[in-house]
């Protein structure tokens, strides 16, 4: 109990070393323990690939924002903003928002796309699309369901428990230490530290994911999702969002191999002669985010109904 009380009294920079701390204890296990299966093992089919996947999300990112919680907090699912929907409103806006903005974001990876180093870093540029290349090919691999089945099974390791194990670390943990741990939800109005907060935790968001030419959307969406939470006071609203937005690739890839729509025009679907639509989706998208505020402003500025008399 002492040991919790210190911990839960600690700076928010010692509980990040912590929880940092853990994350490097959970990844080095994991290393380890994939490294002994795949000698044992030999070659890996992409059913292991995904198993392996859905290991290394639980256990570098999701376990560790669990316990470092569990460690500073009574109440660890108050903390991370757990016991809350959000209401059924927000949640269906956040759905609906990341589908409205998918050629918005194709617009905005076209362009990061075009970003170009000096030319004293060519080498290191050329690394960077190698490891872009690399990304891009194993989503593909894994993203291959040859039955609907396993494009469900690829729902959950590649949409659903990404949804929920980055935002438990990104929203949850980071955002909770560098805001202080405000609760939110019942004012749509945010301090000046909430929104460094949410920018901060965007850029990490998208650093962490070591794609360069992905850096500007998946900030951008880092940022959406910290305000998604801060307005509505509920993790699961950011979760459903980020969640939609990762189920938008495998329900691609799923109708690419079973029907004649090519991956490929959808994904530049907003870009070169139908930028336009980009323009309009991102103008939507804001549009929808600005509607999840108002429904926040709308239910925090509503009159409480008095219990009832006994």
């Amino acid at each position: 109990m002492l040991f919790r009380e210190k911990i839960a009294s600690a700076h928010p920079f010692w509980k990040g070393m912590l929880w940092l701390g853990l994350m490097v204890v959970c990844f080095i296990v994991l290393m380890v323990g994939l490294g002994v299966y795949i000698g044992l093992t030999g070659n890996q089919s992409v059913m292991q690939l995904r198993i392996e996947m859905l290991l290394q999300t639980f256990v570098l990112f999701g376990l560790p924002a669990l316990l470092v919680v569990a460690l500073w907090s009574n109440r660890p699912a108050e903390w991370l903003h757990l016991r809350t929907s959000g209401g059924w409103l927000p949640c269906l806006l956040a759905f609906l928002l990341m589908v409205v903005a998918q050629p918005g974001i194709n617009l905005l990876a076209k362009w990061n796309e075009s970003w170009q180093l000096p030319a004293f870093l060519a080498s290191f540029e050329e690394m960077l699309k190698q490891m872009e290349d690399a990304a891009r090919e194993a989503t593909e691999l894994l993203a291959q369901a040859p039955t609907f089945g396993i494009m469900l099974f690829n729902l959950v390791v590649m949409a659903l428990l990404p949804a929920l194990c980055e935002e438990l670390s990104f929203r949850g943990v980071l955002l909770g230490l560098l805001d202080g741990n405000k609760r939110h939800g019942a004012s749509p109005s945010l301090s000046r530290r909430t929104h460094l907060a949410i920018w901060a935790t965007g850029i990490i968001f998208s650093l962490i994911h070591f794609q360069f030419y992905g850096f500007v959307p998946r900030m951008l969406l880092g940022v959406v999702l910290g305000y998604l939470l801060a307005w509505t006071g509920s993790l699961w609203v950011p979760v459903i969002a980020h969640f939609a937005n990762n189920a938008f690739v495998v329900v691609l890839y799923f109708l690419e191999e079973h029907t004649q729509i090519n991956a490929d025009s959808v994904d530049s679907f907003g870009t070169g002669t139908t930028a336009w639509v980009g323009v309009v989706s991102l103008v939507a998208a804001c549009a929808i985010l600005w509607l999840v505020r108002s429904v926040v402003l709308k239910r925090s500025s509503a009159p409480r109904q008095a219990a009832p008399e006994e």
